[in-house]
């Protein structure tokens, strides 16, 4: 009997082991994705220019927003980002609702730094007209640590916010490198590379 339980100790093991996927949080505890970059050969007006086009092809998921609020005085650019997480449905995955975040972006001569943070779930449902929409008052902060019922689910949530995050990580800093043609956006550069999950 002990050496059967001793399997089953080593069988399930591996799941035993399923903690939290590890966000990085800022001092205040916080979810934040967070750097600074060095830049040596480009100057703040590139940089800028780099982070508006960058800001630019963040998604919105409801595309009511599409501004992106920048401060050339301050050398600061927001934009308000979202994606789609789903749940497993009976035959293939359903809208669970979208994780909203907050990036800005903020340069100076030799560098630039980033930081994605204020990441919220908000539910969603069907309506009646059989399209997926957001539940009004139904929002939870990424931070918390369980959710009622969903805690798989949950953990999914947070580990496709971290890949979603890092894959803008990524471009970014491709971005961040390259000469700029000007303030205009070039739609087809990065795109898919960007918006994966």
């Amino acid at each position: 009997m002990k050496f059967l339980g001793m399997i089953l100790l080593f069988a399930f093991m591996p799941f035993l082991g399923e903690d939290e996927p590890q966000l990085p949080r800022n001092s205040a505890g916080k979810i934040s994705f967070e750097e600074f970059v060095q830049v040596d050969d480009r100057g703040k007006d590139a940089l800028f220019i780099n982070a508006m086009n960058f800001a630019t092809r963040v998604k919105r998921v409801d595309a009511y927003d599409k501004k992106v609020h920048a401060d050339y005085q301050g050398s600061v650019v927001n934009r308000e980002g979202s994606f789609y997480v789903y749940t497993q449905g009976l035959f293939t995955p359903q809208i669970h609702g979208e994780i909203v975040y907050n990036l800005r972006l903020e340069v100076m001569d030799g560098g630039y730094s980033y930081t994605f943070t204020d990441f919220v779930f908000q539910y969603y449902k069907k309506n009646r007209y059989g399209q997926y929409a957001p539940v009004s008052g139904k929002k939870k902060p990424l931070e918390k640590e369980k959710f009622a019922g969903m805690n798989d689910t949950w953990r999914e949530h947070k580990e496709t916010t971290r890949k979603h995050v890092e894959s803008h990580i990524r471009a970014l800093k491709k971005k961040m490198r390259e000469e700029p043609p000007g303030a205009r956006l070039n739609e087809d550069e990065h795109h898919d590379e960007m918006n994966r999950p």
